[in-house]
C-alpha cells in the first residue's frame, strides 16, 4: 500500500492528520531545548502541510493547521515563542504550498505567491514580537550598519523581508521534490502563457520607477519582484536560445554596466542601487526578442506545406 495515494475515508484521513500533527509537536518539543534544531522545523513542518494538501481533501487542510499547531502548543507552551515565530507561519506556508502542488499551480508562479504570503507572515511575526515581548527584529536590523548608512538600511528592509521569505520557499520546493519524488508534476515551463513572465516583470519595473519618487522602501521590493520575473524569462528562454544570443547577452551586461556608472552618481544615495534594473531590463528585452523569434520560427514550420 502506497503512502503518498490519495485518501477519502474520514477514519484514514483522522489518523494521518494525527500523526504530522504529532510529528510538528515533536519537532517544536526538541526545538525547545535544542534552539538549533530550529532551522530543520522550518524545512519539515511545511512538508507536513503539503502531505496533507496532496493526500487529503482541501476542507482538511486548515482542520490540520489549527490541530498541529495546537499540539505543539500543549506540548512546548512553554516556548510559545518558537511556536509563533516559526512553527506556525511554516504551517501556513506549508500549506499554501500544497494548495498550489494540488490545484496544478506552475511552480514558477506559485514560488513567488507563497514569497509574498511568507513576507506578510514575517512582518506579522514581527509586530507580534514587538507587542508581546518589546523586541524589534527592524531595530535590530538597522544596527547591522553605521549610523549614517542606518536610513539606507531601512529602504532595503521589505527587500530583505521578500528575499528571505522566497529563500525559504525555494528551500521548501527543493525539499518537498526530494521527500515526495513521485509525486506526479506537471512541467511549469510548458504550462506557461508565453507572454505573463514579461507583463508581471513590466508592471514590477512599472511599480519600480512609481515609487522611486513616493517610497524608495517599496521601490526596492518592486525592485526584487523585477529580478524574479526576469529570472523566470531567462528559466524559459536560454535553454532554447541560439550560441549567437550569448554575444548579445554579454554586451547588453556591459553595456548595462557602463549605464550604471554613468547615472549613479546622479542618484540619491540611497536610490543608487535602483540602477541595477538597468542591465535586468536589457536581459528582459533580449529574452522578449528571443521568444517572439523562437515563436515566428515555430509558426513558419507550422505553415511549411
Amino acid at each position: 500500500m502506497r503512502f503518498l495515494r490519495k485518501r477519502e475515508r474520514p477514519v484514514e484521513i483522522i489518523a494521518v492528520m494525527a500523526l504530522f500533527s504529532a510529528l510538528d509537536a515533536v519537532l517544536a518539543l526538541l526545538s525547545a531545548f535544542f534552539p538549533a534544531a530550529t532551522a530543520f522545523l522550518m524545512l519539515a513542518v511545511p512538508l507536513t502541510s503539503v502531505f496533507i494538501a496532496i493526500t487529503c481533501p482541501l476542507k482538511a487542510l486548515p482542520l490540520f493547521v489549527l490541530s498541529a499547531f495546537g499540539t505543539s502548543l500543549a506540548v512546548s507552551f512553554f516556548d510559545f515563542q518558537t511556536l509563533l515565530f516559526y512553527l506556525l507561519p511554516s504551517l501556513i506556508v506549508g500549506a499554501v504550498y500544497g494548495l498550489f502542488e494540488h490545484l496544478r499551480v506552475p511552480a514558477l508562479y506559485h514560488l513567488f505567491l507563497e514569497g509574498i504570503v511568507a513576507m506578510g507572515l514575517f512582518l506579522l511575526t514581527l509586530l507580534a514580537g514587538k507587542g508581546i515581548y518589546g523586541i524589534s527584529f527592524y531595530d535590530i536590523f538597522l544596527q547591522i550598519a553605521s549610523a549614517e548608512k542606518q536610513a539606507y538600511m531601512s529602504h532595503v528592509f521589505l527587500l530583505f523581508c521578500f528575499s528571505y521569505s522566497l529563500s525559504q520557499n525555494l528551500l521548501t520546493h527543493l525539499f518537498s521534490r526530494l521527500v515526495f519524488p513521485k509525486m506526479k508534476h506537471e512541467d511549469p515551463v510548458d504550462r506557461l502563457k508565453p507572454f505573463w513572465p514579461y507583463l508581471f516583470a513590466g508592471i514590477s519595473l512599472a511599480g519600480l520607477i512609481g515609487f522611486a519618487f513616493l517610497s524608495t522602501g517599496l521601490a526596492y521590493l518592486f525592485l526584487g519582484f523585477f529580478f524574479y520575473w526576469v529570472l523566470v524569462t531567462c528559466v524559459k528562454e536560454m535553454p532554447a536560445q541560439p550560441r549567437w544570443m550569448l554575444f548579445v547577452e554579454l554586451v547588453a551586461l556591459f553595456v548595462g554596466v557602463l549605464l550604471f556608472a554613468a547615472f549613479f552618481r546622479a542618484m540619491p544615495e540611497d536610490k543608487g542601487l535602483l540602477l541595477v534594473g538597468i542591465p535586468f531590463t536589457l536581459f528582459l528585452l533580449i529574452n522578449a526578442a528571443n521568444g517572439a523569434l523562437r515563436a515566428k520560427r515555430a509558426g513558419h514550420k507550422i505553415n511549411e506545406p
